[in-house]
């Protein structure tokens, strides 16, 4: 298996059942010009079930209704999904709420695993920092979902996959 440098694994084989896509107008755009290895990091805002201390201190759950989440969408300058990314951003500032939608949604597939995260209703947080890493040049577009959920398939369905 190849490493950086730093001695960092990586497998180049796994890499290509990942596809991710951005979701504008029922249109799929496939998500292009990353870096290898860091195209898209996601996550949930936070945990589903959290826990709090009564006054007499017995131990609370409680189930939240935030289904929020974040992705990060590492592109490097000039590609194209760069240019959609800062389309969508001029969107979003520009947009007459009342007549537009500046919304779109985040999709990323593993077709190796059968696991898709999807964000719905998604906006971008502001402008990426200008960054530069060990040589590579990137910039990390946060966006913010209001729907984010992870689809895994049950045993039966990823046997089919193999």
């Amino acid at each position: 298996m190849p490493q950086t440098m730093g001695g960092v694994k990586y497998d180049l084989n796994a890499a290509r059942y990942m596809k991710t896509y951005l979701i504008f107008n029922n249109t799929s755009i496939p998500v292009v010009g990353g870096q290898d290895g860091e195209k898209l990091e996601a996550a949930p805002s936070g945990d589903v079930v959290t826990t709090q201390k009564s006054f007499e201190g017995a131990q609370m759950y409680f189930i939240s209704n935030d289904r929020s989440g974040t992705f990060t969408l590492n592109t490097v300058p000039g590609s194209h999904v760069n240019n959609l990314l800062q389309w969508f951003f001029d969107l979003m500032q520009n947009a007459d709420i009342l007549t537009q939608d500046p919304t779109f949604g985040v999709k990323s597939v593993n077709s190796l695993t059968g696991r898709t995260i999807v964000g719905n209703a998604c906006l971008i947080s502001g402008q990426p920092t200008e960054q530069e890493n060990s040589g590579a040049w990137t910039l990390p577009w946060k966006i913010q979902a209001s729907e984010y959920y992870v689809q895994r398939p049950d045993p039966d369905e990823l046997a089919m996959l193999k």
